[in-house]
């Protein structure tokens, strides 16, 4: 499990034991504070938002995984490490 991810767990952790039953398991890892799934408009505006703020290009959200990809093996990561 990735950094991030782990570093998302733990903070999920800390706002369950908060909000106790009032904390939506969802099983989603970007979630709000109350556990509840973000809808595709809500991660469009967290994520658009700095980037404006930063003057970055333009980059839908979808073609960021392969845009990733793309920067990573033109890197030097190795294919396998990126298969994983």
């Amino acid at each position: 499990m990735s950094d991030l991810k782990r570093g998302l767990r733990a903070l999920q952790a800390e706002e369950r034991l908060v909000l106790g039953a009032a904390y939506v398991v969802s099983g989603y890892v970007l979630v709000h504070e109350s556990g509840e799934a973000f809808m595709i408009k809500q991660l469009r505006r967290r994520a658009y938002r700095p980037r404006e703020l930063l003057g970055l290009r333009r980059v839908r959200l979808y073609e960021a995984r392969p845009s990733c990809f793309t920067f990573l093996a033109n890197n030097g990561v190795p294919a396998r490490i990126l298969a994983r």
